[in-house]
């Protein structure tokens, strides 16, 4: 609350400094962060900023009420929470994407769940309840992929150990490069629904709704190990829209939306996917987090 009351108070000199210098673009930016962090502390100074959050909560301060990252720009009009590809212009990515999984399946499900096994069990981000997990014999597991890559002995690592990842990994740099949307991050994340700790326990694991911190990103998932359809069901929930991931079938989604998934199996296995977030294309390079990254030497 104290670090969420700080930053509203830096947010109000910036919005108000934006505004005097007729800065519309930085003042509305600033608003909407200003907007979040009063959600956080509940903490309205006056009469303006209580109507603030409440036009941000009609959908009067973000293009659409279920998207509402903390830096909102306004200038990306909502394409929804699972933007059409070819109206973003990354249907080619998306199918080269599609292609390679089909031809490495196999190698990559393996190397997939070897990083998963090595990586060990997290609930990563607080966005799983921990305790219903642990009785559920669930955990969610992320491997940072694009942190091993950024060093020559990291990528030669990958590529001894799993070289069809890798391969992947290189695959989707390229393609989202060309798309106009350069990779930030990309890492394996996986589900892994296990023994109950309790009987009559249902394996089953929610990740609780959040959203993501900017409209100018987007988020890529290519699903490379799926337990069968008959047994299992895992769902994505973008912006109150559903889709179930489907083996080697690229996701793209808009993690400005608020956002959920919850996975339920009768029997123990992971499902993991390759993720990646990715600059909107469009979107202005000021709001990368960190540069868009490369496999180089990654295929032989």
């Amino acid at each position: 609350v104290a670090a969420g009351r700080a930053a509203a108070e830096a947010l109000r000199g910036l919005a108000g400094a934006a505004r005097r210098l007729g800065d519309e673009a930085t003042e509305r930016r600033a608003t909407s962060r200003l907007v979040t962090a009063l959600q956080w502390t509940g903490d309205s100074r006056d009469a303006a900023e209580a109507e603030a959050v409440a036009r941000a909560a009609e959908g009067r301060l973000w293009g659409d009420w279920r998207q509402r990252p903390l830096d909102y720009v306004p200038a990306l009009p909502p394409r929804g929470g699972f933007p059409d590809p070819d109206i973003a212009g990354l249907s080619a990515a998306l199918g080269a994407l599609r292609a390679l999984t089909a031809l490495r399946d196999d190698a990559l499900a393996a190397e997939a769940s070897a990083f998963v096994a090595a990586a060990g069990a997290t609930q990563p981000e607080g966005l799983v309840d921990a305790r219903a997990a642990a009785l559920a014999g669930a955990s969610w597991t992320h491997v940072r992929l694009d942190a091993m890559a950024a060093t020559a002995d990291g990528r030669e690592a990958m590529r001894e150990r799993a070289p069809a990842v890798a391969m992947l990994a290189h695959a989707l740099c390229a393609a989202a490069q060309d798309a106009g949307a350069p990779v930030l991050s990309y890492r394996l994340s996986a589900l892994t629904l296990g023994m109950p700790a309790e009987e009559g326990a249902r394996r089953r694991l929610h990740i609780r709704p959040h959203v993501g911190p900017t409209n100018a990103h987007w988020t890529v998932h290519v699903p490379l190990i799926m337990p069968s359809r008959e047994l299992a069901t895992a769902k994505l929930t973008v912006g109150g829209e559903r889709r179930e991931w489907r083996l080697g079938e690229p996701i793209l989604f808009d993690d400005s939306y608020e956002h959920e998934v919850c996975a339920l199996r009768p029997e123990a296995r992971a499902r993991a996917s390759a993720r990646a977030h990715v600059d909107r294309p469009g979107a202005p390079r000021l709001l990368a987090h960190v540069r868009p990254l490369t496999l180089r030497g990654t295929s032989r």
